[in-house]
């Protein structure tokens, strides 16, 4: 016995019957394919970030600060003011 298969037109009607007929399933089928979109990108975004800061790639404010310079060599005191600023206020 030959089995028939649908044509493309009549597969797309069965399937948008479907939808219209359970539409608590596919608005959940909707709102599950969203979040794991969402945390998909998400993964992404932090792996990224973490990539980054492990390569040095991140340009910190505070980068460097810890032997008392700045990265663009300027010193700095303890409480954080450059020593332009720290002589400034003096």
């Amino acid at each position: 016995m030959k089995r028939k298969k649908l044509k493309i037109r009549d597969l797309f009607f069965v399937a948008l019957y479907g939808v219209r007929a359970r539409k608590g399933r596919a608005t959940l089928t909707s709102i599950g394919i969203g979040i794991g979109i969402a945390a998909i990108v998400a993964v992404s975004g932090i792996s990224a970030s973490g990539r980054a800061d492990s390569r040095g790639d991140g340009q910190r404010e505070d980068r460097g600060l810890r032997d008392g310079h700045r990265p663009d060599g300027q010193s700095v005191d303890p409480h954080g003011a450059t020593a332009s600023a720290a002589a400034a206020k003096a």
